[in-house]
Protein backbone atom coordinates (compact mmCIF):
# COMPACT_ATOMS: atom_id res chain seq x y z
CA UNK A 1 0.00 0.00 0.00
CA UNK A 2 1.08 4.05 -0.63
CA UNK A 3 2.98 4.65 2.47
CA UNK A 4 0.74 8.63 3.03
CA UNK A 5 -2.23 6.06 2.15
CA UNK A 6 -1.72 3.85 4.86
CA UNK A 7 -3.59 5.45 7.24
CA UNK A 8 -6.67 4.94 5.59
CA UNK A 9 -9.39 3.16 5.66
CA UNK A 10 -10.72 1.34 2.15
CA UNK A 11 -13.73 3.36 1.49
CA UNK A 12 -11.87 6.41 1.57
CA UNK A 13 -9.25 5.39 -0.81
CA UNK A 14 -11.80 4.44 -3.11
CA UNK A 15 -13.16 7.58 -2.58
CA UNK A 16 -10.11 9.42 -3.37
CA UNK A 17 -9.75 7.15 -6.21
CA UNK A 18 -13.15 8.17 -7.70
CA UNK A 19 -12.43 12.17 -6.92
CA UNK A 20 -9.24 11.86 -9.14
CA UNK A 21 -10.97 10.00 -11.79
CA UNK A 22 -13.35 12.61 -11.84
CA UNK A 23 -10.89 15.16 -11.47
CA UNK A 24 -9.39 13.46 -15.03
CA UNK A 25 -12.97 14.10 -16.66
CA UNK A 26 -12.49 17.77 -15.87
CA UNK A 27 -9.49 18.34 -16.82
CA UNK A 28 -10.28 16.28 -20.06
CA UNK A 29 -13.46 18.37 -21.12
CA UNK A 30 -12.84 22.15 -19.68
CA UNK A 31 -9.50 22.21 -18.89
CA UNK A 32 -9.95 23.12 -15.25
CA UNK A 33 -10.51 20.18 -12.23
CA UNK A 34 -7.07 19.53 -10.96
CA UNK A 35 -6.96 22.25 -8.22
CA UNK A 36 -9.50 20.12 -6.43
CA UNK A 37 -7.37 17.11 -6.06
CA UNK A 38 -5.01 19.01 -3.93
CA UNK A 39 -7.99 19.89 -1.32
CA UNK A 40 -9.04 16.47 -1.66
CA UNK A 41 -5.85 14.83 -0.96
CA UNK A 42 -5.15 17.19 1.78
CA UNK A 43 -8.71 17.05 3.62
CA UNK A 44 -10.05 14.13 2.65
CA UNK A 45 -6.58 11.99 2.87
CA UNK A 46 -4.77 14.04 5.47
CA UNK A 47 -1.85 14.00 3.12
CA UNK A 48 0.78 16.85 4.14
CA UNK A 49 0.06 19.72 1.48
CA UNK A 50 3.14 19.64 0.20
CA UNK A 51 3.39 16.13 -0.64
CA UNK A 52 -0.16 16.49 -1.84
CA UNK A 53 1.02 19.37 -4.58
CA UNK A 54 4.81 17.32 -5.71
CA UNK A 55 2.41 14.00 -5.79
CA UNK A 56 -0.46 15.86 -8.06
CA UNK A 57 2.24 17.56 -10.04
CA UNK A 58 3.70 13.90 -11.13
CA UNK A 59 0.37 12.63 -12.25
CA UNK A 60 -0.51 15.23 -14.57
CA UNK A 61 2.53 14.00 -16.88
CA UNK A 62 0.08 11.10 -17.37
CA UNK A 63 -2.80 12.85 -17.91
CA UNK A 64 -1.67 15.51 -20.38
CA UNK A 65 -0.33 12.92 -22.42
CA UNK A 66 -3.92 10.98 -22.51
CA UNK A 67 -5.95 14.30 -23.13
CA UNK A 68 -3.38 16.11 -25.74
CA UNK A 69 -3.60 12.56 -27.76
CA UNK A 70 -7.53 12.59 -27.65
CA UNK A 71 -8.23 16.22 -28.06
CA UNK A 72 -5.45 15.79 -31.07
CA UNK A 73 -7.55 13.23 -32.54
CA UNK A 74 -10.12 15.52 -32.67
CA UNK A 75 -8.09 18.42 -34.10
CA UNK A 76 -8.26 20.73 -31.23
CA UNK A 77 -4.08 20.36 -30.79
CA UNK A 78 -1.80 22.64 -32.17
CA UNK A 79 1.67 21.65 -32.50
CA UNK A 80 3.39 24.63 -33.41
CA UNK A 81 1.69 26.95 -30.69
CA UNK A 82 2.09 24.40 -28.31
CA UNK A 83 5.94 23.92 -28.43
CA UNK A 84 6.07 28.01 -27.41
CA UNK A 85 4.21 27.59 -24.24
CA UNK A 86 5.43 24.71 -23.76
CA UNK A 87 8.74 25.92 -23.50
CA UNK A 88 7.82 28.98 -21.91
CA UNK A 89 6.11 26.51 -18.77
CA UNK A 90 9.89 25.32 -18.14
CA UNK A 91 11.16 28.02 -16.24
CA UNK A 92 7.92 28.83 -14.81
CA UNK A 93 7.27 25.77 -13.34
CA UNK A 94 11.04 24.79 -11.84
CA UNK A 95 10.27 28.85 -9.74
CA UNK A 96 7.19 27.93 -9.02
CA UNK A 97 7.85 24.29 -7.18
CA UNK A 98 10.81 25.93 -5.64
CA UNK A 99 8.29 28.92 -4.10
CA UNK A 100 5.91 26.02 -3.09
CA UNK A 101 9.13 24.49 -1.42
CA UNK A 102 10.50 27.54 1.03
CA UNK A 103 6.59 28.34 1.82
CA UNK A 104 4.76 27.60 5.17
CA UNK A 105 2.23 24.72 4.73
CA UNK A 106 -0.33 27.51 6.46
CA UNK A 107 0.12 29.59 3.89
CA UNK A 108 0.38 27.82 1.43
CA UNK A 109 -3.29 26.18 2.12
CA UNK A 110 -4.61 29.96 1.61
CA UNK A 111 -2.37 30.20 -1.52
CA UNK A 112 -4.33 27.19 -2.85
CA UNK A 113 -7.41 28.41 -1.55
CA UNK A 114 -7.23 31.30 -3.71
CA UNK A 115 -6.11 29.23 -6.81
CA UNK A 116 -9.51 27.55 -6.27
CA UNK A 117 -11.24 30.95 -5.96
CA UNK A 118 -9.36 32.24 -9.31
CA UNK A 119 -10.62 29.07 -11.16
CA UNK A 120 -14.22 29.27 -10.16
CA UNK A 121 -14.27 33.11 -11.29
CA UNK A 122 -12.74 32.16 -14.77
CA UNK A 123 -15.05 29.51 -15.39
CA UNK A 124 -17.93 31.86 -14.49
CA UNK A 125 -16.20 34.05 -17.15
CA UNK A 126 -15.51 31.41 -19.82
CA UNK A 127 -17.15 31.69 -22.68
CA UNK A 128 -17.14 29.79 -26.24
CA UNK A 129 -15.50 32.90 -28.06
CA UNK A 130 -14.55 31.47 -31.86
CA UNK A 131 -12.29 33.60 -33.35
CA UNK A 132 -9.91 33.73 -36.33
CA UNK A 133 -7.85 37.01 -34.61
CA UNK A 134 -6.22 35.68 -31.58
CA UNK A 135 -2.33 36.81 -31.15
CA UNK A 136 0.17 33.98 -31.96
CA UNK A 137 3.36 35.70 -31.59
CA UNK A 138 6.23 33.34 -30.43
CA UNK A 139 7.03 36.06 -27.60
CA UNK A 140 3.40 36.09 -26.49
CA UNK A 141 2.74 32.34 -26.50
CA UNK A 142 6.61 32.00 -23.94
CA UNK A 143 5.04 34.42 -21.51
CA UNK A 144 1.73 32.80 -21.25
CA UNK A 145 3.52 29.35 -21.02
CA UNK A 146 5.64 30.95 -18.54
CA UNK A 147 3.16 32.40 -16.27
CA UNK A 148 0.95 29.25 -16.24
CA UNK A 149 4.24 27.12 -15.38
CA UNK A 150 4.60 29.03 -12.55
CA UNK A 151 1.09 29.28 -11.24
CA UNK A 152 0.55 25.49 -11.77
CA UNK A 153 3.12 24.05 -9.96
CA UNK A 154 2.53 26.78 -7.27
CA UNK A 155 -1.00 25.42 -6.74
CA UNK A 156 -0.39 22.41 -7.77
CA UNK A 157 -2.91 21.97 -10.81
CA UNK A 158 -0.98 20.58 -13.66
CA UNK A 159 -1.21 23.80 -16.07
CA UNK A 160 -5.12 24.00 -17.65
CA UNK A 161 -6.05 26.06 -14.60
CA UNK A 162 -4.08 28.93 -15.50
CA UNK A 163 -3.49 28.70 -19.28
CA UNK A 164 -7.24 28.10 -20.14
CA UNK A 165 -8.66 31.32 -18.69
CA UNK A 166 -5.31 33.33 -20.16
CA UNK A 167 -6.14 31.91 -23.83
CA UNK A 168 -9.58 32.60 -23.33
CA UNK A 169 -8.95 36.39 -22.60
CA UNK A 170 -6.90 36.68 -25.05
CA UNK A 171 -9.80 35.12 -27.41
CA UNK A 172 -8.71 32.17 -28.32
CA UNK A 173 -11.16 29.21 -29.31
CA UNK A 174 -12.27 27.09 -26.32
CA UNK A 175 -11.67 23.80 -27.37
CA UNK A 176 -8.39 24.37 -28.58
CA UNK A 177 -7.31 26.05 -25.53
CA UNK A 178 -8.89 23.18 -23.68
CA UNK A 179 -6.03 20.90 -25.97
CA UNK A 180 -3.60 23.35 -25.46
CA UNK A 181 -4.24 23.14 -21.56
CA UNK A 182 -3.32 18.74 -21.91
CA UNK A 183 0.34 19.21 -23.54
CA UNK A 184 1.12 21.92 -21.29
CA UNK A 185 0.75 19.73 -18.32
CA UNK A 186 3.44 17.35 -19.80
CA UNK A 187 6.50 19.93 -19.14
CA UNK A 188 5.09 21.38 -15.74
CA UNK A 189 4.87 17.75 -14.15
CA UNK A 190 8.62 16.55 -15.82
CA UNK A 191 10.01 19.95 -14.15
CA UNK A 192 8.42 20.10 -11.18
CA UNK A 193 8.94 16.61 -10.49
CA UNK A 194 12.29 16.58 -11.16
CA UNK A 195 12.99 19.52 -8.45
CA UNK A 196 10.54 17.90 -5.91
CA UNK A 197 12.75 14.77 -6.31
CA UNK A 198 16.07 16.63 -5.92
CA UNK A 199 14.89 18.17 -2.80
CA UNK A 200 13.43 14.76 -1.67
CA UNK A 201 9.87 16.31 -1.58
CA UNK A 202 8.34 13.50 -3.79
CA UNK A 203 5.90 10.51 -3.06
CA UNK A 204 6.50 8.74 -6.58
CA UNK A 205 3.77 5.69 -5.82
CA UNK A 206 1.44 8.14 -4.34
CA UNK A 207 1.98 10.45 -7.80
CA UNK A 208 1.72 6.90 -9.75
CA UNK A 209 -1.30 5.99 -8.24
CA UNK A 210 -3.06 9.17 -8.78
CA UNK A 211 -1.36 9.40 -12.33
CA UNK A 212 -3.74 6.43 -13.55
CA UNK A 213 -7.02 7.73 -11.84
CA UNK A 214 -6.51 11.18 -13.96
CA UNK A 215 -5.28 9.84 -17.18
CA UNK A 216 -8.43 7.78 -17.26
CA UNK A 217 -10.49 10.58 -16.29
CA UNK A 218 -9.00 12.40 -18.77
CA UNK A 219 -8.95 10.10 -21.83
CA UNK A 220 -13.31 10.51 -20.54
CA UNK A 221 -13.09 13.70 -20.15
CA UNK A 222 -12.02 14.91 -24.22
CA UNK A 223 -14.58 12.94 -25.45
CA UNK A 224 -17.32 14.33 -22.97
CA UNK A 225 -16.32 17.76 -24.14
CA UNK A 226 -17.58 16.93 -27.54
CA UNK A 227 -21.69 15.93 -26.55
CA UNK A 228 -21.86 16.73 -23.42
CA UNK A 229 -23.20 20.37 -23.56
CA UNK A 230 -19.96 22.96 -22.02
CA UNK A 231 -22.45 24.96 -19.94
CA UNK A 232 -23.26 21.73 -17.74
CA UNK A 233 -19.94 20.71 -17.08
CA UNK A 234 -19.38 24.62 -16.44
CA UNK A 235 -21.97 24.51 -13.97
CA UNK A 236 -21.06 21.05 -11.97
CA UNK A 237 -17.38 22.51 -11.57
CA UNK A 238 -18.29 25.98 -10.75
CA UNK A 239 -20.16 24.52 -8.08
CA UNK A 240 -17.08 22.05 -6.60
CA UNK A 241 -14.83 25.10 -7.02
CA UNK A 242 -16.86 27.38 -5.04
CA UNK A 243 -17.56 25.14 -2.23
CA UNK A 244 -13.82 24.20 -1.89
CA UNK A 245 -12.17 27.56 -1.97
CA UNK A 246 -14.67 29.05 0.56
CA UNK A 247 -13.82 25.75 2.44
CA UNK A 248 -9.74 26.67 2.04
CA UNK A 249 -10.19 30.12 2.64
CA UNK A 250 -11.79 29.68 6.06
CA UNK A 251 -9.71 27.03 7.47
CA UNK A 252 -6.33 28.98 6.41
CA UNK A 253 -8.07 31.45 8.70
CA UNK A 254 -8.30 34.26 6.10
CA UNK A 255 -11.45 36.00 7.56
CA UNK A 256 -10.06 36.09 10.61
CA UNK A 257 -7.20 38.11 9.59
CA UNK A 258 -8.61 41.14 10.06
CA UNK A 259 -9.38 40.27 14.33
CA UNK A 260 -5.45 39.32 14.79
CA UNK A 261 -4.25 42.54 13.66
Amino acid sequence: MIESLSHLSPPTILLLALLCVFVGVLIGSIGIGGILMVPSLHYIGGIEIHTVIASCLLSYSFSGVAGAIAHARKGNMNWPLARWICLGAIPGAAFGTVVVLNTNANLLVLLVGLFVGFAAVSVMLQKNIATNTYSTGSSLLFGVGAISGFGSALSGSGGPLVLVPLLAWLRWPVLLAVGLGQIIQVPVSIVASLVNLFFGQLDIALGLGIAIAVATGAWIGAAIAHWLPAPVLRRIVLCALTLVAGWMLINSGLMFLPARL
